[in-house]
């Protein structure tokens, strides 16, 4: 094993909690190598080709906040979907502004467009990290990598993600990142889909080639890291998922419980309980789904009971 040249408590942002995640994406598991990234790069200019929810992007903007880095953010996106994942309206773009546009709209700019047309308000040599995770087929991804590679600085690091993502016939950017990766200095974190490293400028920051160098001559063990950070990122994500569905839950008992004339009973918890200290939300959350079952239970008992009544005109008293 090569001699310890990094130091993760030397990067306390690896350890930082989400500010923002959504219920579904993989990205999240890779939040704290993001983080570190940003402090150990400090890009000038960050600019990502798919943001979608904003997962990752919202992820960089915090280690930027976190870091005091002087970085430029670009997020490019249509903000209307694909075959791969899903079309969706304007509603997306507006959940991820009243998030961003508060935090990060000093440095961060939301560019909704395709990612060709895009490419134009960029200089060649400009950006120091870019982020491609737009249409996964091969096509795509190395027609976005053919179209903005010359748009990456001599200090440039590029990221692709899902590349370990080989059981579906429509992904094809591990095929991309098998042909890349070895002409580069890369890394390749396998979970949350894959994400995939390379380090495409003569000149990189230092630290970031003293990183990638220590990955890899401590592969199994930089990878068991940041998965086990990873795995801690997962947890606030299941968390917002339970909430999530304990939400819908309750809006079901609330329309049972209008339906035969009652007020709506309150859920205890939110999502944004969810994303401050997870072990604290589980007691909660167990609770709570003890309280969603009384009053179910308490629904159907009446419900059950206004069924035998001889007669439906004198109904018996609804549950408090």
């Amino acid at each position: 094993m090569a001699s310890l040249d990094f130091n993760p408590l030397e990067h306390p942002v690896v350890f930082a909690g989400p500010q923002f995640m959504s219920i579904y994406s993989a990205w999240v598991e890779h939040f704290p190598f993001a983080f570190l990234l940003i402090d150990l790069a400090r890009p000038r200019v960050f600019v990502e080709l798919g943001t979608h929810q904003g997962d990752s992007y919202c992820a960089f903007c915090q280690g930027i906040v976190a870091t005091a880095s002087q970085t430029k953010c670009f997020a490019v996106d249509s903000w209307a979907g694909d075959d791969q994942a899903g079309f969706y309206g304007d509603e997306v773009l507006k959940s991820l502004r009243e998030h961003h546009d508060p935090l990060y709209s000093r440095f961060s700019t939301l560019v909704r467009a395709n990612f060709d047309d895009a490419s134009k308000q960029f200089a060649d040599g400009s950006i120091d990290l870019l982020h491609i995770d737009g249409h996964h087929a091969y096509e795509s991804v190395k027609h976005d990598w053919e179209t903005w590679r010359r748009k990456v600085s001599d200090r440039g690091i590029v990221l692709f993600h899902d590349t370990a993502t080989r059981d579906r016939e429509d992904f094809g950017v591990w095929k991309l990142w098998d042909e890349l990766s070895p002409q580069h200095l890369s890394l390749e974190f396998p979970h949350g889909g894959g994400l995939g490293v390379l380090v495409t400028g003569a000149n990189a920051p230092q630290p970031v080639v003293q990183f990638m160098h220590f990955a890899r001559a401590n592969l199994a063990l930089v990878r068991n890291f940041f998965e086990t950070l990873g795995n801690r990122m997962l947890t606030f994500q299941v968390s917002l998922k339970m909430c999530d569905r304990l939400e819908a839950t309750w809006q079901a008992l609330a329309h049972w419980r209008q339906q035969v004339g009652m007020q709506p009973a309150l859920p205890a918890i939110t999502m944004a309980q969810g994303m401050t200290n997870p072990p604290a939300f589980a007691r909660m959350t167990a609770e709570e789904t003890r309280r969603v079952i009384e009053e179910d239970l308490r629904l159907r008992q009446w419900l059950a009971q206004q069924q035998r009544q001889q007669s439906p005109q004198q109904p018996s008293k609804p549950p408090a």
